[in-house]
């Protein structure tokens, strides 16, 4: 009798332990003026990650600013809630789509009859995701306790691209922090989403470029990308480098390099849509090297025959590219000298 009331006792103390665990762990979904934390995520919308402009060049969220009607709302709970809401955003940051789903996605990108056979809904994975990325950017340096949660996400093809701009929004201090940024740069086949592993370490890169000097610990291997065959990798690497303090006598050249030596004319005739994706790729990637150089000041000073060329190219916009890094490396240069 006295065996089986020891045994009832450590099976109810044993239930007790684990019940306070589950309720210790739970997800907390907090209360912010009548309203779970939950619903106001779900009225953000976003339609992608981008490096933003020319003048920009730092990657982060595109929105989708019609659809979010209730966008001062959903950023007024999210400083509210605070830290108590990190559990959530880690867990919605690091939801990814079933490789089934993403299967039948693609399928009906590609047959429309079986889109309206078989209507798939929204991607809400997807929406998550931005949700949580823009939480985090309300947020800021406060989220840094979410940091050892994020930081495994970036060796995962499908989660590296928010986990960087999660950790470049949060603003780690620790350069440990800022360089596990690099370990994106391991990936090399597409995740399932079908994102190649050249644009992941595009975005990586541009990500570490905004932490300046306090990331001077990535300049080797950014050098080692600067040489890159890809020409997204090598100009984000450019702009990383001139923004870090990359050595100029090294990155200077190296830039020119990938720079055309011509002002050949486009076709007249029409082109088809991938060349046409092509030439803005190369204008986007040319117009990053032309940055870079404009951050080197007198350091770039054997660019300007080069830049001078340039403005004679066909594209407007790289036109006023190199006429404003020709202006930045001539105003530093001449201000030295006085």
């Amino acid at each position: 009798m006295l065996n089986r009331r020891k045994k009832l006792l450590l099976a109810g103390l044993a239930l007790l332990v684990l019940l306070t665990f589950v309720y210790a762990t739970r997800e907390r979904d907090p209360v912010y003026q009548g309203r779970r934390f939950s619903q106001y995520l779900r009225e953000v919308h976003g339609v992608g990650l981008g490096w933003g402009s020319m003048d920009q060049i730092v990657p982060g969220i595109v929105l989708d600013y019609d659809a979010w009607s209730g966008k001062r709302e959903a950023s007024e709970a999210v400083l509210n809630v605070g830290t108590n809401a990190l559990p959530m955003l880690v867990r919605l940051l690091g939801t990814r789509e079933s490789r089934a789903k993403l299967w039948l996605r693609r399928l009906a990108e590609k047959h429309p009859v079986f889109k309206r056979l078989v209507p798939l809904g929204r991607d809400n994975v997807f929406q998550q995701n931005m949700s949580a990325l823009l939480a985090f950017y309300r947020l800021g340096p406060q989220a840094a306790a979410a940091i050892p949660k994020i930081i495994p996400m970036l060796e995962e093809s499908d989660s590296a691209a928010v986990a960087a701009v999660a950790l470049m929004y949060i603003r780690p201090e620790r350069e440990s922090d800022i360089l596990s940024l690099t370990n994106v740069f391991r990936m090399r086949k597409p995740g399932r989403s079908g994102v190649s592993p050249e644009m992941l370490h595009c975005l990586a890169i541009l990500a570490l470029s905004t932490f300046g000097t306090n990331a001077s610990g990535a300049i080797p291997v950014l050098l080692q990308r600067l040489g890159s065959t890809n020409a997204e990798v090598a100009a984000a690497s450019a702009v990383a480098l001139a923004r870090i303090g990359g050595p100029p006598d090294i990155v200077v050249p190296l830039i020119l390099e990938n720079l055309p030596q011509s002002n050949a004319p486009r076709p007249a005739s029409l082109i088809s849509p991938s060349a046409s994706y092509q030439i803005l790729m190369n204008d986007r990637n040319m117009s990053q090297n032309l940055r870079a150089l404009g951050e080197y000041g007198r350091h770039a000073s054997n660019a300007l025959p080069q830049l001078r060329a340039l403005e004679g190219y066909p594209d407007a916009q790289i036109q006023r590219a190199a006429r404003e890094a020709a202006a930045k490396i001539q105003g530093d240069t001449n201000s030295v000298q006085r």
